[in-house]
């Protein structure tokens, strides 16, 4: 019948739950019964550069493209803050090398 507490870990947000093993428990690999909570991955405190946050989402800031990913964890990598990715600062294209400069002027 023993309990323990299961606590949201930063930088994701939600209630702390209990884990329990049932009382009469004989079974040597009973797994803790749990629900988990519902938890969200909150914006992060301030814009970082290159992002801006709209009423409904964040985007890329003017001079910047993509699509922005909002994580809290990296595939397996727990992360310690929530991190937004996918804006790139734009950039302009390299001076045009024609193939033939008799027939092209650039």
């Amino acid at each position: 019948g023993a309990s323990c507490e299961v606590i949201v870990r930063a930088p994701y947000m939600g209630d702390a739950t209990t884990a329990t093993c049932p009382p009469d428990n004989t079974n040597p690999v009973q797994v803790a019964i749990w629900t988990a909570p519902d938890v969200t991955c909150p914006d992060p405190e301030e814009a970082p550069t290159g992002y801006q946050k709209t009423t409904m989402a964040w985007q890329c800031d003017e001079d910047y493209a993509g699509f922005v990913d909002k994580l809290c964890q990296d595939g397996d990598t727990c992360l310690s803050e929530v991190l937004l990715t996918g804006c790139l600062h734009k950039q302009t294209c390299m001076a045009l090398d024609p193939p033939d400069e008799c027939e092209f002027d650039v």
